[in-house]
């Protein structure tokens, strides 16, 4: 049997990181199978072969890593059943041609949770709940995903409580995730049957308001849980279009005399934003008389925020926003996410600096807005944002 060590690689990389690999030694003869985990070399304990618990994702390594031996170990045991050839540069070959997209996944899985935001985890994560309880327990090769196959997963989300446009979500997340596995040389082009597969499309309508109707909600006489909602909602619009995970979040300790800094849980990226007058207003008015770590709205209970609550409050904001349009006499669909298109709207036909809006609105997911946000001075658009929302 082969010996299976994880080891830092020699090479460093320009940010002082360094890929861990595990070396694998067969009859004295040794190869080495990378993995996609990079860390400081201060943060590896050599005698243990392990990430240190310094680190504070140490056991989301380590759990990978084991997973990644465990992995080599049963393409040796198949291959000596099989009667094949064992060494250990056939051990890494074969490590590298996985062919079950289940596997694939759960290793792409692993890589999000330490490199991406969350939310971004979390969303990945339903994704694959969902595909793995339509498959159960069978084997789910890449080669079984074909036009057909596709068709009928499709078919089943759509009967089974999810809209089109979620359909399409899920989709949309296998397919990324076949073109990952693509560049990355586990399959071939050819495999992707994403190529000659067409699923509806569907274009949402997004309302806006425009200056006049924010002014009427802001002029409303509510009270409860009325007008603690309504508060919400004018303070997303006023933080430029802060999104309603990030609103519910807030906390006084957020609060830095005038200006708001947070972490967006989308992208994982630091805020930070001049207090406006009117975010001033709602601030005062629900502090007072509230600790650092207690939410600026009274709306969450747990610390720190649940998913589920976050999605429950939000479902009983956006049903209470109908009559909140209703009030105000805004024939239009309003929910949550309304105030983050306005602030957008507003802002583009005020200024048409599209630049400035990019900025303000705190894009991340596309490559032209993250590259404004690496050089984006903290407080460089608070006029600009202030002329927006007051």
């Amino acid at each position: 049997m082969a010996t299976y060590k994880p080891i830092l690689h020699h090479r460093t990389k320009k940010d002082g990181t360094r890929r861990i690999v595990i070396q694998v030694t067969k009859n004295r003869v040794k190869a080495y199978v990378a993995t996609d985990f990079y860390i400081h070399e201060k943060y590896w304990n050599k005698n243990k072969a392990e990430v240190k618990a310094s680190l504070s994702l140490h056991e989301v390594y380590n759990q990978a890593i084991r997973k990644n031996i465990r992995t080599l170990q049963e393409i040796e045991a198949k291959r000596q059943i099989e009667g094949a050839p064992t060494t250990a540069k056939e051990i890494k070959y074969y490590s590298t041609k996985t062919i079950d997209f289940i596997a694939y996944y759960e290793q792409r899985l692993a890589i999000i949770k330490i490199k991406l935001a969350s939310t971004t985890h979390e969303r990945y994560f339903y994704s694959f709940e969902k595909l793995k309880k339509y498959i159960g327990k069978q084997a789910l090769p890449f080669s079984k995903i074909d036009i057909n196959w596709l068709e009928g997963y499709y078919a089943h989300l759509l009967t089974n409580k999810n809209n089109t446009n979620t359909a399409n979500k899920e989709l949309e997340t296998i397919s990324g995730l076949i073109k990952k596995a693509i560049a990355e040389g586990y399959i071939q082009g050819y495999l992707d049957p994403f190529v000659n597969f067409n699923y509806k499309k569907v274009t949402v309508h997004k309302d806006r308001l425009n200056a006049e109707e924010i002014e009427a909600i802001e002029a409303l006489t509510l009270s409860g849980n009325l007008d603690i909602y309504r508060d919400v909602f004018l303070f997303e619009f006023y933080a430029a279009g802060l999104r309603i995970t990030d609103a519910l979040s807030i906390t006084i300790s957020n609060i830095k005399g005038h200006r708001l800094e947070y972490i967006m849980h989308k992208t994982n990226k630091k805020r930070s934003l001049l207090i406006s007058g009117k975010m001033e207003t709602i601030i005062k008015k629900y502090s007072e008389g509230k600790t650092e770590n207690q939410y600026l709205f009274p709306l969450l209970k747990c610390t720190p925020a649940l998913r589920k609550e976050i999605e429950s409050k939000t479902s009983s904001m956006n049903l209470t926003l109908k009559e909140i349009a209703k009030a105000a006499k805004i024939d239009k669909k309003i929910t949550t996410h309304t105030a983050r298109h306005s602030f957008a709207d507003i802002a583009r036909r005020k200024t048409k600096d599209i630049y400035s809006i990019s900025k303000a609105l705190g894009h991340s997911d596309i490559s032209i807005t993250q590259a404004y946000l690496s050089s984006l001075d903290m407080g460089e658009n608070d006029e600009f944002i202030t002329s927006i929302t007051g």
